[in-house]
């Protein structure tokens, strides 16, 4: 009964939860829920959760997309071309979102 008062109280944590465990994969642990399920409660319309996930969405692209031409910079200065193409999706995922 717990977990269905949870849900009610905080309907979009596990959304949230969902989410960032996709970007963090096994990285993802405990201290992650708690810190996420205190945020779900300030999301509390479907826009804030949506608006949120963008958030953290463009603060990975940024990051990623920063590193990767930080990297790319540096090796064409020791003069090599580099080239990144896309990877095989991971496919692990933890079991309290199978």
């Amino acid at each position: 009964m717990s977990d269905v008062m949870n849900a009610l109280a905080n309907p979009y944590s596990r959304s949230l939860k969902k989410f960032i465990f996709d970007v963090l994969g096994h990285r993802y642990n405990d201290k992650h829920d708690e810190l996420l399920e205190r945020i779900a409660h300030s999301l509390v319309t479907r826009q804030d959760v949506e608006g949120f996930s963008k958030l953290i969405s463009d603060v990975y692209e940024s990051a990623y997309m920063k590193c990767l031409n930080d990297h790319k910079e540096l090796m064409q200065k020791m003069g090599h071309n580099v080239t990144v193409t896309p990877g095989e999706p991971e496919s692990e995922s933890a079991p309290i979102f199978k």
